[in-house]
This record gives structure tokens, C-alpha cells and sequence, in this order.
């Protein structure tokens, strides 16, 4: 009896093993990421640097990816938008001048649809746009970019502003990216 206990525990720990080294291996590749301003949480990709400045709306968290093979490097950029602040707008303006197309970039805009980040419930998008880069330095070409938004409600007014840019060529992988990213993501304060 005892000998078919002990043969059931380490059947037991044996199968558990692979799911618990997947696991780990899974919080190795995104560690659990605060920034300074304690405005969210999330998991972010290993080898991500991030930093933080405020703006004329509010706090600002840029977490940004290794440098590929194109001119730009992929980028989260997190806005928390502050009524007290001088330059706020208010989110349905915000989120209406991201959708805008603009025919001189080729700038157009997916649909919106519904989404969830932690408690927070809000819109995402896709955009598409061409621009030359590097930005304000020569020699500069061409670029087409991949950008994915998510407008979240944090608060009575205010919201924050998810973006996740890469080259145009890579934003199938990114998109997948994108969805892990929010679906870790919480409003910690405001």
C-alpha cells in the first residue's frame, strides 16, 4: 500500500515538473515590471529598458526593446492622463485624434473594439502609418510603422493610454505581444 502511495506521489511531482519549469521560464521572460510613479503593474519582455517623465497631460512610462534590424526600435509608451493637468484632453478627444486618417503619412486607423485590462475596461486599435526616420536627423528614409493602442478608464475622468510601436514588417509577432502585455497590466494608483 505504502509502496503504491509512493509511486502515486512521484508520478505526481514527475508529471508536475514541466508544467511548473514552463512556469518559471515564463517569468524569466517577463518579469514583473512598477514603475517609479507606482501608476500600474505588468510583465514585461526580459532585456526591455523603461523610463519615466511627465508631461504637460500627466506621467509618461516608455518601455523600450532591443534595437532590431530597422531604424526603429519597438516601444510600449504609457500615458496617464491627469484632469489637474494643463494639457489634458479628454479621453473620447484623445481617442478620436488617434483614429484620425491623415492622407499625407498614410495614416489609417483599424476599428475600435472592446477590451479589458485587468478592471479596467476601454478600447483598442490598430494604426498604420509611414514616416521618416530617424526622426530630426539625416539620413533619414521612409519607414513604414505598426502601432497598437489601448485607451483604458482609470479613474472618474481620466485614462491611460497604452501604444506599442514597431516596423510595419513585424506586427504579426507584436500583435501577440501586445495582447499578453494587457492581459498582465493593472491600475495600481492615480
Amino acid at each position: 500500500m505504502r509502496l503504491a502511495a509512493l509511486s502515486l506521489a512521484l508520478a505526481a511531482l514527475w508529471a508536475a515538473g514541466p508544467a511548473a519549469a514552463q512556469e518559471g521560464s515564463a517569468q524569466t521572460r517577463y518579469p514583473f515590471f512598477t514603475p517609479p510613479s507606482r501608476l500600474f503593474s505588468c510583465e514585461i519582455p526580459v532585456g526591455w529598458s523603461s523610463f519615466e517623465t511627465e508631461t504637460l497631460r500627466g506621467k509618461a512610462v516608455h518601455i523600450v526593446g532591443p534595437r532590431g534590424s530597422g531604424t526603429l526600435r519597438p516601444a510600449y509608451h504609457i500615458h496617464h492622463f491627469d484632469k489637474t493637468k494643463p494639457g489634458f484632453l479628454p479621453g473620447k478627444d484623445a481617442l478620436r485624434r488617434e483614429l484620425k486618417s491623415d492622407k499625407a503619412s498614410g495614416r489609417e486607423s483599424s476599428a475600435t473594439v472592446s477590451v479589458r485590462a485587468g478592471r479596467n475596461t476601454g478600447k483598442m486599435f490598430e494604426v498604420r502609418e509611414e514616416r521618416l526616420l530617424p526622426e530630426g536627423r539625416l539620413p533619414a528614409k521612409p519607414a513604414r510603422l505598426h502601432h497598437f493602442y489601448a485607451f483604458l478608464a482609470s479613474g472618474a475622468d481620466e485614462y491611460i493610454m497604452i501604444k506599442l510601436s514597431c516596423p510595419e514588417e513585424d506586427f504579426v509577432a507584436y500583435r501577440q505581444e501586445f495582447r499578453r502585455f494587457l492581459k498582465s497590466f493593472r491600475v495600481l494608483g492615480y
